[in-house]
């Protein structure tokens, strides 16, 4: 039988916090301001390209690995 994720329910309780409020709308309006930055402006550097994305990628991770924690513990 798997284990538990012993992460589940601490970061599931720290996302109901109103600290992580801040900061998941801090995290959201950063991805914001990138994709725009990936419509609006002219890149000569394809690596600026794909640092943006990186972050991107990186931002919506963290959202995605607290978002599965509180959908699991919901789910128990």
């Amino acid at each position: 039988m798997k284990e538990k994720d012993p992460s589940i329910e601490p970061v599931a309780i720290m996302a109901r916090t109103e600290g992580y409020q801040y900061l998941r709308d801090y995290i959201k309006e950063k991805i914001k301001s990138n994709l725009a930055r990936l419509r609006r402006e002219v890149f000569t550097d394809l690596a600026q390209v794909a640092l943006l994305q990186g972050e991107i990628r990186s931002l919506e991770a963290v959202l995605d690995y607290v978002n599965t924690r509180v959908k699991k513990s919901e789910g128990d």
